[in-house]
């Protein structure tokens, strides 16, 4: 699904009134500025865990009871390519872990840009799906680290974002913050975190914290991140939660607010619904706003909220690009729905 054609989109600029309630003076300048569409740059961070070689329920590739059942690495590389086909977006990924030679425990430690953003990548995406088996655990704040790196240096005609995919809480970290046995398991295999019984225990702890760490770190540069989660490990749930709402992109709808996908329906919805808000829902300002909160964003006349959840924010650190999300998103998205924003003008004798 692309840009929504009959979408009525302007930039209009508003009076000094506008901002103080008191007529425009005669002597009030305004610049036009152009409201525009971006082409967003996004980097997906994939889990490829050894888990992600189950199906949607949770059973193994050696249980009978699977069947021709698909797993969720061939779901997901069919839904994700499938999604962004056909939209006006350049597309990079991460795939961790990166297995090293000589680790018994396949937890990564030098995860790369395995995919870098640009013309024909969703073919190239789809490429690496087929060369990529599931193994290991679940280093993604390692991820996250090198689509940070990336998108640093972002072009300031691009609106970066990031999408984290997984099945699960983040581990790998030799020394968590809180030990085996006392830390949260991410194993549904609980004895996986009895340093008595395993001596890789620490590794199956909870690793929340550097990936909540690398999020803020590209919150911190003005990228937004996305939270699909395939998992059946409910009690780890809030754990996605948490990351969604620190990414700045969390669900608007729904119990949960990462992207909860738990059938191949709402895999594919998942998808649709996070790379339809990163490319209809994206908009550049030819200018930046001549002073914090001088921009006003309004849908058919009503003004959108500034907030984190279901209305607009500013997309980058220039304050070039908006985006709309949540509410906000769907509502631009209807026929003949007319987004506008308004500027403050400046006045000649200041």
């Amino acid at each position: 699904m692309g840009r929504t054609p009959h979408a009525l989109l302007c930039l209009a600029l508003a009076g000094c009134g506008a901002k103080t309630g008191l007529p425009v003076p005669i002597d009030t300048t305004c610049r036009d500025v152009d409201l525009s569409a971006p082409t967003p740059q996004v980097v997906f961070a994939i889990d490829r865990s050894g888990s992600m070689d189950f199906t949607l329920e949770g059973l193994p590739p050696d249980d009978p009871r699977r069947g021709e059942e698909p797993s969720r690495w061939e779901l997901m590389s069919a839904a994700l390519p499938g999604s962004l086909a056909g939209r006006d977006v350049e597309v990079g990924a991460v795939f961790y872990p990166t297995i090293l030679d000589n680790d018994p425990n396949a937890c990564g430690g030098n995860e790369r840009l395995d995919l870098a953003p640009g013309e024909g990548s969703v073919d190239d995406l789809a490429r690496l799906f087929a060369e990529t088996d599931p193994v290991g655990g679940t280093p993604t704040g390692s991820a996250l680290a090198v689509a940070r790196d990336y998108l640093e240096n972002v072009p300031p005609d691009r609106a970066p974002f990031v999408v984290l995919v997984t099945d699960g809480a983040p581990n790998c970290n030799p020394d968590p913050v809180v030990p085996p046995p006392l830390c949260r398991c991410t194993s549904p295999v609980t004895e996986r975190c009895d340093p008595v019984l395993n001596d890789a225990a620490p590794l199956h702890c909870l690793d929340d914290t550097s990936a909540l760490e690398e999020i803020a770190g590209l919150r911190a540069i003005g990228v937004p991140v996305f939270v699909l989660g395939i998992t059946q490990q409910g009690d780890l749930a809030d754990v996605l939660d948490g990351l969604a709402l620190a990414g700045g992109r969390p669900r608007a709808e729904g119990a949960r607010r990462f992207y909860d996908a738990q059938t191949e329906a709402e895999l594919a919805e998942a998808f649709d619904a996070i790379n339809d808000s990163i490319t209809n829902c994206v908009f550049s300002l030819s200018a930046p706003p001549p002073e914090p909160g001088a921009l006003r964003v309004s849908i058919n006349g009503e003004a959108v909220p500034v907030t984190a959840e279901s209305g607009w924010r500013f997309a980058n650190e220039d304050q070039t690009i908006i985006t709309l999300f949540g509410a906000a998103c769907i509502a631009a998205e209807q026929p003949d729905a007319e987004v506008s924003a308004d500027l403050f003008c400046e006045r000649d004798d200041v």
